[in-house]
């Protein structure tokens, strides 16, 4: 099974991405990213009840809190 990353993005502190740039700025699978949205309460939003957005600072905080409270880290 090979793995599919996207290529790397610049995104700004508060800047929104789709999953595709969320996949690429944390160089992540899809398949990872939808795992970590179900089982590691990923924050995203749906503005139009269907296209996932996130937002740079509060995956950032995530990432950290994550790390701190288990050691994980993607």
């Amino acid at each position: 099974m090979t793995h599919s990353y996207v290529s790397p993005v610049e995104v700004a502190p508060d800047e929104l991405m789709n999953s595709h740039e969320l996949c690429a700025f944390l160089k992540i699978t899809p398949q990872q990213m939808y795992v970590c949205r179900r089982k590691y309460d990923l924050p995203c939003f749906k503005p139009t009840g269907k296209l996932l957005y996130f937002r740079r600072s509060e995956v950032m905080q995530w990432l950290e809190h994550r790390k701190a409270k288990t050691g994980f880290a993607i």
